[in-house]
This record gives structure tokens, sequence and C-alpha cells, in this order.
């Protein structure tokens, strides 16, 4: 293996080649602390019982729903009334409170959930059954061999063998990643597809062709079908896009490379994704590409409720709008899908009348819901704040001495999480998961770095005496 020479200070943040037998170690070696770690933080999640009925939380019920309704062929559709689908709920006996599944009075197509990991799940149903256990072990094993490959990845493009050990070192320690292997949600495959995106955005900066460009707008496309949230950052991200370009003429830059690149990129993008798009657009019968999940529970994050919380999503806030919409005349007529915009609608007419009422709270319920989306508010322990303070004060440090390779790209997917959570509501720093594995990344590149800096300086003692 190739060994890094600590007398030059910039060895460790160059790219170096070490041999197949090596990246295989390291590799292997960040398996094993990820595996161990997942598994852990998988039978913590779901109680020691890696077959446990979903019904933690409303989204891992709506996803097997949906899951489960594709696999019987009735495509992408709600439906909670299905006595075969009901029968593992009405027999759990791990005391989580599901009554109101059985309540629950919904049918028909939707657009509230992305639909890439229900189709993967319903994948899973078809070959082995509605088998939560093995759903665990799948998204346990997808997590460790995608989750170590990046981190090899990074250390050979910071040139250091020591980075992914460092990043899984940490990253061990992060139930909130980890522990998504043991949901049935979208968290674990998003922040696999948020990997893909940032690595293909990385290599095709440095060695940019349309080709690259092209596979980034394919991955990107796909990380958006992963998650509301996704989709949402594109509605910030491709705007800033398009300025690039226009300032850049203003400036009398040279354009041509960066529009060829962008139009590729934004082609490959859309052929991916406009299907969804135009399919939740012709349902809801209005512009909704992204469904109406996020503008849904907009009331939930303007309300007093969210501000009592800390930026936290206030979900009475929003079954109160469903509850009283369903009162209105005409509305259970509606196909599910227009229900659902008419929903959306109505709460984010009730979030715009709280902010424009609460105007002076505004700005310190941005700041709540961006410091809960970071991991430094709203945690029951003080030392998993001051764990996650290190943990974003280390990674700002990387992404500044890593800015001309990943850093950036890790810096303006943070900037742009943070941005959609202040806009929106955070979910106790859950919607920042898909990015946190860049976040260990960058820290361990100022770890790695430190620890050099510290050896050159050694160095150069012994060298002078």
């Amino acid at each position: 293996m190739a060994t890094a020479d600590l007398s030059s200070p910039s060895t460790l943040l160059s790219p170096i080649r070490l041999s197949w037998l090596g990246n295989t170690v390291v590799w292997l070696v960040c398996a094993l602390i990820l595996g161990t770690a997942t598994w852990f933080w998988a039978l913590r999640e779901c109680g020691g019982d890696l077959d446990q009925v979903p019904g933690a939380t409303r989204d891992d019920v709506f996803n097997d729903n949906i899951a489960w309704h594709l696999a019987e062929g009735g495509g992408f559709r709600l439906g909670f009334s299905a006595w075969d689908w009901l029968v593992p709920y009405r027999r759990a006996g791990d005391g989580v409170d599901r009554e109101w599944v059985f309540q629950a009075r919904v049918d028909g197509p939707t657009t509230s959930r992305a639909p890439l990991f229900p189709v993967l799940l319903s994948g899973s149903y078809r070959l082995w059954g509605r088998r939560w256990d093995v759903v665990r072990v799948i998204q346990i094993g997808a997590l460790t061999t995608g989750l170590a490959t990046l981190l090899v990845w990074a250390g050979r493009q910071f040139g250091s063998r020591w980075l992914p050990i460092v990043g899984a070192a940490t990253l061990a320690a992060d139930s909130g990643v980890l522990g998504a292997a043991g949901q049935i949600m979208s968290e674990g495959t998003a922040t696999l597809g948020m990997a893909a995106v940032l690595v293909a955005f990385a290599i095709a900066t440095q060695r940019t062709s349309m080709a690259r460009w092209g596979l980034a707008g394919v991955l990107t496309g796909l990380a958006s079908l992963t998650q509301n949230t996704l989709a949402g950052w594109l509605a910030l991200a491709l705007p800033g896009l398009f300025s690039v370009v226009i300032v850049r003429m203003i400036l009398r830059r040279p354009v041509g490379p960066l529009i060829r690149h962008a139009t590729v990129y934004c082609l490959a993008l859309a052929a991916v994704s406009a299907p969804w798009w135009m399919r939740n657009c012709r349902r809801t019968g209005a512009l909704e590409p992204f469904g109406c999940a996020s503008r849904i529970g907009m009331v939930g994050g303007y309300c007093d409720g969210c501000l009592e919380q800390g930026g936290n999503l206030y979900l009475p806030a929003v079954l109160e709008v469903e509850r009283q919409m369903r009162k209105e005349p005409g509305f259970l007529e509606l196909e599910l899908p227009r229900r659902e915009h008419r929903q959306g609608l109505e709460s984010g007419r009730r979030a715009m009348d709280w902010a424009a009422s609460h105007v002076a709270e505004l700005p310190w319920l941005a700041t709540m819901k961006g410091l809960t989306h970071l991991g430094l508010r709203n945690q029951t322990q003080p030392w998993v704040v001051l764990a996650n303070a290190a943990l974003v004060g280390g990674a700002i440090i990387g992404c500044w001495l890593a800015r001309k390779n990943l850093g950036g790209w890790i810096l303006l997917a943070t900037v742009l999480s943070v941005l959609t959570t202040m806009l929106t509501w955070s979910d106790d720093g859950r919607l920042a998961i898909p990015i946190r594995p860049f976040w260990h990344i960058a820290a361990a590149v100022t770890v790695v770095e430190f620890w050099g800096w510290v050896g050159r300086a050694r160095w150069n003692d012994r060298k002078a005496k």
C-alpha cells in the first residue's frame, strides 16, 4: 500500500492509489465496523425483533400498505380496509398503538409518497412474502455495503487510508443513519441515493464530460423518487444553476460548456423523473409534480404546536385539517389524489394565515427547525447535542479543507437540506439522515488532517534536532 508522506502539507488531501488488496482490506474493516453497528442499531430500532410489524411511525404503515397493493397487482394506491393486509396488525402484540390503522378510511391512488421505496419493498414481498425481517436484513446489508464503498472511495479522493476507518468509527455511533435499516421507511434508500448523487457530481466536476453529467442527472432523478424531501431540494437547486449561467453571462465568462452540461443533466433528470411528475399532476388535476405530502404537512410546520415543539412537525394540526375537510360536502366523493390536493391547499392557507399573524416568531421558528435538523436541539441527552456539535463543526472545517474536492458538494447539499427544513418543518433530524454520512466524511478529513499536522510538526522537530 502507498504511504502518506507527512512532510508534505497537501498529501492528505490529494488522490492516491492503493493496491487492490489494500482497498479490499480497508473496505472489509469498514464493512465490519458498520455492519456490526447497523445490526445493533436496527435491532434497537425495532425492539429486538427484526420481523416487528410496522407501526412505530405513520410512514412505515403507509409504505407497507402501498407495497402490499403493488405486490397484489393493485397499483400505487392506499387501501387500509383490505382484510388480508390488516391481519398482521390485528395479531401484533408488541404494545405499539396501531388503533388509528383500523380507523383510517383511505382508499385510492395516492401522491403522498415517493415511489421508489414502496416499489422496492413490493419486490421483496413478491420474492419472499411479506416478511419484514427479510426487508430489514436486506436494508442492513445494502446500507453497510453502500456506506463502506462510499468511505473507501472518499479515502482515495482525499489521499488517506485512515479516513475511511475514522469515518466508519464515527458513523458507527450515529443511530439516526444506521438505525434507518431497522425501519420500513425510505431513509436508508435515500441515504444510498444521496451518496450516489454527490459522488457522481464530484466525478463529473473533476473529469467533466457529457456522459458523466448525464449519469449525475439520472442518479439525481432516482434520488428524487426516494423521498419527496430530496425532490424539494431540486426546487431550490435548479434556479441556482440557472442563476450561475446568468451571472457568468453578465460577467462575460465562457458559458458554452456549462450550458451544454447543465442541459444534459436536466434532460437526464427529466427522463427519469418526468413520468412520475406528470402522473401526479394528472391525478391531482393541478401542478403537483412532487405530490401533496409536503403541502399537506405545512400547517404542522406553522402553528402554535410546532413553535412549542421547537420546530418539529405538529401532527395533530395536520390531522385536524383532514377531519374538517372530510366534513365538507362532496369532499369524500373526490378521488383520493384530488382530496390530497384540496387538503394541501387548505393546509397551506392555514400555515400562511398563522405566519402572517406571527411574523415576529418566524425567524426564531426557522432557526429552531435548522438547529433541530443539525441535531443541535430537541435531543433528550445533552451529550448527543455535544456530539452533533462536534460532528457539524468538524464537517464545516473538513468541507473547507476539501473545498476543491467533494467538500464543496457536501456543503452545498447541507445548505439545501437546512434551507428546505427551515422553510417547512423538522422531524427530530430525520430529514437530515441522507446527508449525515457526508458530515462524517468531512469530519474525518478534519481529524486526519489534524493528525497529519501533528505528525508533520513532530517530524520537523526531529529534523531540526
